[in-house]
């Protein structure tokens, strides 16, 4: 007498679901990829905007915002006191610019380039490598 066979074995179950955890493991790691890439492209364009922004605040100021008038970047959206000539809001949102992890610019003044406003990368600490690397409008 032949035996018929129906459905699939314990094993050959076991066999496929393991294909497919690898598959799925090697896309989501090259997603992980993209996503970094994306963010850290995200954050150079943030970056890009604000420099901007401060550079027209300086052409109708005539200087730069002092690091207390860039808590929240608040002079390049509602006027200092003491800025003759601003022209604002610099910047299409009433809030501070962030990077591509959520975290505020830093923005500090610099004695060779004016200022630099930068992000510390994923890590948010200083320094770093990779998706870790501090990122600003001077590199």
């Amino acid at each position: 007498m032949s035996r018929v066979r129906a459905g699939f074995s314990l094993l050959e179950m076991l066999i496929v679901i393991a294909i497919l955890g690898l598959i799925a493991t090697l896309v989501f790691n090259n997603l992980g990829g993209s996503m970094s890439r994306a963010k850290v492209q995200t954050t150079l364009t943030q970056i890009a905007s604000t420099a901007s922004a401060i550079e027209q605040f300086h052409m109708h100021v005539g200087r730069y915002p002092t690091i207390a008038e860039m808590d929240g970047y608040r002079a390049l959206i509602d006027a200092p006191t003491d800025a003759p000539g601003w022209d604002g809001p610099y910047l299409d949102k009433d809030a501070a610019p962030e990077d591509g992890w959520d975290r505020e610019l830093v923005y500090e003044l610099d004695s060779k380039w004016g200022f630099v406003v930068k992000s510390y990368g994923a890590d948010g600490q200083p320094g770093g490598e990779d998706e870790n690397a501090d990122l600003d409008n001077r590199s």
